[in-house]
């Protein structure tokens, strides 16, 4: 190190210690250690669906016309060799037959499917039938729960079931370790660890190896490919994930031989991760080990092109958006400046920033003007202890809201706590104020009516309700609130993003179109093209993303950023990187 160096380091040390600390700490590669020992010698074996026996004759009704596909084959026979499964199975690949199918090939005595919504369990039960003119089902050994049951039902739901294998559809909702539905799923496995498991999803990641290692030890213990003590885990996270400063890749770089593992770009995004070869070498360590399933391709049978709205903002809605980027105030240019709020954090700021793009904002109708400080400080101070607690407490009763306030309504909480707890008991009952939409302008709304009546089999994607709500008056048609109360008959659709991206199954059959009212996230975008772009579909598929202020095209370069992780890791070919790009260029964001 020479003397330019040195005082550079001695320098950063004494004004900001922690991130010297951080410069120092990822100076170390990723060393060999026993779990790279352990993980390196596992077995391998290849990926072949032409060589796949058809198991179909295993189950079929004697007068049964359905047949297997060569990947639900694949995953029953894995499931079987490995008694357990993780199957990063794309959206469309059939997860819902191969659900019912898997306790039988396990020989579960009482098995237990995961699904994403009531309406999902529901729609699956009501399937059955049908199913069961093809199929031999072993219904008598499934109960099916969906992940709003898992978290909310009274008591533990699974305890009452006791099941020895559950089959997770959508496992990515069990990503999140904090969150109450994770931590009463994670519990039993722990009380009860001869319980098999199945992991099932078509975007399982966009981001970390932490979104489901712990799905995936589960799933195969011993026999998983990735870390299973947490500190190994978080140094190859550092150099796996998604970061602006990986830590160097070292031994990672000898999890595959071959030579099959080059930079390269897909749809303009170039692969410029330090540890590219590092990332699909571990992908390539994935997709090989037993009892995983990771297949390279989604459905190609039709045309698929992205291409972006030009919409343009008008002035006034220019310089709500200016004056909030320059000043922290959310309001109408034009009001009185009483009638304008400073906002104070971050999400608060992007959260307005996407709303007035939309053309409105929300705010909180508090009776006469007058803001209630009091209760607004308390809930503030409230929320922040039951974060915490959720976060860090390991009594197993804690982990929902409800039951946090349950714990200090019985005063169990610390005496800090508790003091939080008094201050909002004894305002938390005042009446919350209802939110109401200021509209500024209406053009996004009249861009996407006039948009979906162009033409039929037109769907518009909405992540605010309120934007929704309105664009359905615009059409004339009624939102729905349930996948079952979705007429799919070609005429328009406005279809929230969040609800409704992986729980609507038939959508291919009669619509063609997507327009996005705002930029979605990686998963979204995979799972919602995923509802039209899928079998079934014969018609060139187009997706419309309105981008009308210059964040978007951030937004939508992290969503092609996150893609790009998922399919360098080998969780399939990403459908963002893979249409037919229509005025964006992803290179030169």
């Amino acid at each position: 190190m020479n003397d330019q160096a040195a005082e550079y380091l001695r320098r950063l040390i004494a004004e900001q210690p922690e991130l010297a600390r951080k410069a120092f700490y990822r100076r170390s590669e990723v060393h060999a250690g026993s779990e790279w020992l352990r993980i390196t010698s596992l077995p391998r074996r290849p990926l072949d669906l032409d060589s796949v026996p058809d198991l179909t004759p295993l189950w079929a009704q004697p007068n049964g016309k359905m047949r297997l596909w060569p990947v639900q084959s694949l995953a029953l026979l894995e499931a079987e060799r490995s008694n357990g499964l993780f199957a990063a199975v794309p959206v469309g690949g059939g997860k819902t037959l191969l659900a019912t199918l898997l306790p039988d090939a396990m020989k579960s005595k009482r098995a237990v499917i995961l699904v994403p919504a009531q309406s999902k369990r529901k729609k699956a039960e009501k399937d059955w039938p049908a199913l069961q003119e093809h199929w031999k089902l072993p219904l008598e050994r499934i109960a099916l729960v969906s992940y709003t049951q898992l978290e909310r039902a009274p008591g533990d739901i699974l305890e009452r079931i006791e099941p020895d294998l559950v089959v997770a559809d959508e496992a990515h909702y069990l990503k999140n370790k904090d969150a109450a539905r994770t931590a009463r799923f994670l519990r039993y496995f722990k009380n009860r660890p001869g319980t098999r498991l199945v992991a099932m999803s078509g975007t399982f990641t966009t981001a970390s190896l932490h979104d489901y290692a712990h799905l995936i030890k589960l799933c195969l213990r011993n026999g998983s490919p990735l870390p299973a003590d947490y500190m190994t885990l978080a140094e190859w996270a550092e150099a796996i994930d998604v970061s602006e400063d990986p830590r160097p890749a070292g031994a990672l770089d000898r999890l595959c031989e071959s030579r099959d593992h080059a930079h390269g770009t897909q749809n303009g995004v170039g692969v410029d991760h330090a540890n590219n070869g590092a990332r699909s070498r571990f992908g390539c360590r994935l997709v090989s080990t037993p009892g995983v399933i990771a297949l390279p391709a989604g459905f190609k049978g039709v045309p698929l092109t992205l291409r972006r709205r030009e919409i343009t903002p008008p002035p006034k809605i220019n310089a709500a958006i200016d004056r909030l980027r320059k000043t922290w105030v959310i309001g109408d240019p034009e009001a009185p400046p009483e009638a304008s709020e400073e906002i104070t954090d971050d999400i608060a700021f992007a959260r307005f920033l996407r709303q007035l793009a939309c053309g409105f904002y929300l705010r909180w109708d508090w009776p006469g003007g007058n803001r209630d400080h009091e209760w607004l400080e308390a809930r503030s101070r409230w929320n922040s202890v039951v974060r915490h607690v959720l976060r860090y407490s390991r009594r197993p009763n804690l982990d929902s809201p409800m039951l946090v306030a349950g714990a200090a309504f019985r005063r169990e909480l610390n005496q800090e706590q508790m003091a939080v707890w008094d201050e909002w008991a004894a305002v938390k009952d005042r009446r919350q104020p209802p939110t109401v939409a200021v509209w500024l302008d209406r053009y996004m709304v009249e861009h996407a009516a006039k948009w979906v009546k162009e033409s039929s089999g037109r769907i518009v994607w909405y992540d605010s309700p309120t934007l929704g709500e309105e664009i359905a008056k615009e059409i004339g048609v009624t939102l729905p609130d349930r996948a079952v109360d979705i007429v799919m008959d070609g005429s328009p659709l406005v279809l929230s993003i969040r609800k409704f991206n992986m729980d609507v199954d038939g959508l291919q059959h009669s619509y063609t179109d997507c327009l996005y009212t705002t930029v979605p996230n990686a998963k979204e975008i995979e799972q919602s093209l995923g509802r039209i772009h899928r079998p079934g579909q014969t018609k060139p598929v187009t997706a419309e993303i309105l981008m009308p202020i210059d964040e978007c095209l951030d937004a939508l370069r992290t969503t092609a950023t996150k893609a790009r992780y998922a399919e360098e890791t080998k969780f399939g070919e990403q459908k963002l990187l893979h249409c037919t790009l229509e005025g964006i260029e992803l290179e030169d964001m």
